[in-house]
C-alpha cells in the first residue's frame, strides 16, 4: 500500500506537420502539405503566353502553351498543423513483493516493512526466526481489539514509569499466536505473541508550538513479570490533516510457567514526542491466553 508517495514521473509530446511547396505551371498546381490537393490550372488557349508561376512559394514558372494564354495554375492548400496529445502521468510501481530487496510500490518501505507485507506468511516465519522461536507454529484464532479496549487498559496503567495520556489518540488492530512445541509434563511452555495495530494520532499545541507523537515503544505486563518493550518490529506511518496515521507490529515471547495454563497480558504503547522530549502510555490492549484453547484452535 501507498503511504506518502515519493514522486511522480510526467510525460509529454508534441508533434507538428509541415506544408510541403505547391509545384506551378500551366499545368495542375502543387498539392498543398497533408491538408489537401490545389485546384487544378485551366488548360492552355491557342495562341498563348507562358503560364504563370504557381500561387505556392517556390513555385516554378508555367511553362507556355502551343497557342493562346496559359490557364493560372491552382493555389496549394494550406498545410495544418497537428499538436501531440500530452503523456499520461507516471504511475505508482507494481505491487510489493515481500522477499525480493525492492521497494516495488515505491512508497519507501520495503520487503517485511511495507504494510503490504504485515500479514505475509514468509515475514512472519522470518521475524519469529529472528526471536529465537522458529519452532513456533500458529495456532488459535486471531482476537481484535478495539479503541475502548485500548482506552481501557491505558487507565488501568500501574508500573509507574509513564505518565499516561490516554483516549488522546486512538488505536484498535489484531492480535494473533504462534505456539511452541508442546513440552513434557512438569516442563515450561511459551508462546510468541504478534500484534497489528492502527493508531490515529492528532496533533498537539503546547504553547504556541505544535507537537506530533509517534506510538514507538512501550511496556507490557505478564504473570509476575513484565518490562519495557523493544516494538514495534515495522512501523509506517502518513500525516493526513495534521493527523498521525500509523500501522505498526509488535511482538512477546512469553513464557508459561510449568503447570500453569496462561494468564492475561496487558500490553501499552507510549506516544514519543521528540520536540519537546515527552514520552506517555497512550494505549494498549489485554488479552487472555490459554495455552490449551490455543492448542485446540480456540
Amino acid at each position: 500500500m501507498s503511504k506518502t508517495p515519493w514522486g511522480w514521473v510526467l510525460a509529454s509530446a508534441l508533434s507538428l506537420a509541415c506544408s510541403s511547396a505547391g509545384s506551378g505551371g500551366g499545368g495542375t498546381g502543387g498539392s498543398g502539405a497533408s491538408a489537401g490537393a490545389g485546384a487544378s490550372g485551366g488548360s492552355a488557349g491557342s495562341g498563348a503566353a507562358a503560364g504563370s508561376g504557381g500561387g505556392n512559394v517556390g513555385g516554378s514558372a508555367g511553362v507556355a502553351g502551343s497557342a493562346g494564354t496559359g490557364g493560372t495554375a491552382g493555389s496549394g492548400a494550406t498545410g495544418g498543423s497537428a499538436t501531440g496529445g500530452g503523456g499520461g502521468s507516471g504511475g505508482s510501481g507494481g505491487a510489493e513483493a515481500c522477499g525480493n530487496g525492492v521497494d516495488d510500490d515505491q512508497d519507501g518501505y520495503k520487503d517485511c516493512d511495507d504494510d503490504d507485507c504485515f500479514d505475509d506468511a514468509g515475514c512472519v516465519t522470518k521475524e519469529a526466526t529472528e526471536l529465537k522461536a522458529g519452532d513456533h507454529t500458529p495456532c488459535g484464532k486471531p482476537v481484535t481489539f478495539a479503541d475502548a479496549l485500548s482506552v481501557q487498559t491505558c487507565q488501568g496503567y500501574g508500573m509507574g514509569f509513564q505518565k499516561t495520556k490516554c483516549a488522546f489518540g486512538k488505536f484498535s488492530g489484531t492480535i494473533t499466536f504462534l505456539c511452541g512445541p508442546k513440552p513434557a509434563a512438569g516442563q515450561k511452555d511459551s508462546v510468541l505473541v504478534r500484534w497489528k495495530v492502527h493508531a490515529s494520532i492528532p496533533q498537539e499545541k503546547v504553547g504556541s508550538m505544535p507537537v506530533l507523537y509517534e506510538p514507538i515503544g512501550g511496556e507490557y505486563a505478564w504473570q509476575s513479570g513484565g518490562g519495557s518493550s523493544i516494538n514495534p518490529r515495522h512501523y509506517t506511518f502518513d500525516l493526513v490533516a495534521n493527523q498521525l496515521e500509523a500501522d505498526f507490529v509488535g511482538y512477546e515471547k512469553l513464557t508459561v510457567p510449568a503447570g500453569a495454563s496462561g494468564g492475561d497480558l496487558r500490553e501499552w504503547f507510549t506516544l514519543n514526542s521528540f520536540s519537546p522530549p515527552a514520552v506517555f502510555i497512550g494505549g494498549g490492549f489485554t488479552v487472555t491466553i490459554d495455552m490449551n484453547a490455543l492448542r485446540a484452535g480456540k
